[in-house]
């Protein structure tokens, strides 16, 4: 949950800004655009405290929060960790489901599947574990 009195604080800040080299279109896009990147770094800092167990929000969250929505990466690493992993889990019951069909249940193929099954659950308890 955002902070309403730190993000309310920001946007009369941001009201009180002259609107000099801005022009009248461009200011109010631009307040927008800093009351997003406010509202996210927010979010992404409290995210990290959370992750991390603590009870409060530290410098060095905030740090790693700003430096996750510039670049949007630890949202885009869980996204794809968890597509790997729902991606190896789907691998694992379809070709359990054919090997099954065909009635070649060997060793081998199952091996397969348990590789597969195991590296989807692990990928998606990751992703889990960290949002």
């Amino acid at each position: 949950m955002i902070n309403p009195t730190i993000a309310e604080a920001a946007r009369k800040q941001l009201r009180g800004v002259p609107p000099s080299p801005f022009d009248q279109e461009a200011l109010p896009t631009l307040q927008v655009a800093v009351e997003r990147y406010i509202d996210d770094l927010i979010i992404e800092s409290i995210r990290i405290m959370k992750r991390r167990g603590s009870r409060t929000v530290s410098s060095e969250y905030v740090t790693t929060a700003a430096q996750n929505v510039v670049r949007g990466r630890g949202r885009k690493l869980l996204t794809i960790v968890g597509a790997l992993g729902g991606g190896s889990l789907s691998a694992a019951f379809t070709y359990l489901w054919e090997s099954a069909k065909t009635g070649n249940l060997a060793i081998s193929n199952m091996v397969v599947v348990f590789v597969l099954f195991a590296a989807g659950v692990v990928l998606l308890g990751f992703q889990m574990s960290r949002d």
